[in-house]
């Protein structure tokens, strides 16, 4: 409990140093990121950052690919949430999760610096 406080509270004070523009997503990792042991949330951090790395770019493809409306919208949302129980690996549920934030966050017409700052994100957050 005390290595999650001084996690949430490291990123807080970054967040709030350099002004990151959702700072949720470098707060909201350093929580899950730590565990009970270093070897683990080392091996987390690299899960989350091969996740980043390879879900984002395909998530970004198909925002491209996929025609824009409400419905790629809704089931991008519904498969995110989904992936949080859907696959025991999770670098596998990392990497689909970050595609289909990407994916709706291209479809509804954000900048696609939205889905890279989830990738740079997911970079500092270790």
């Amino acid at each position: 409990m005390v290595a999650v406080t001084f996690a949430v509270a490291c990123a807080s004070i970054f967040v709030e140093w350099r002004h990151v523009e959702h700072g949720q997503w470098v707060i909201w990792p350093a929580a899950s990121v730590v565990t009970g042991d270093a070897a683990s949330a080392r091996r987390k951090l690299g899960d989350r950052l091969l996740g980043a790395f390879v879900g984002v770019p395909i998530g970004v493809s198909l925002g491209f690919l996929m025609p824009h409306n409400g419905i790629v919208i809704e089931l991008a949302t519904v498969g995110t949430v989904l992936s949080l129980v859907a696959f025991r690996r999770y670098p596998l549920a990392f990497g689909l999760r970050c595609a289909l934030v990407a994916l709706a966050i291209i479809d509804a017409d954000q900048s696609i610096a939205f889905a890279v700052e989830r990738v740079e994100t997911s970079c500092s957050a270790g």
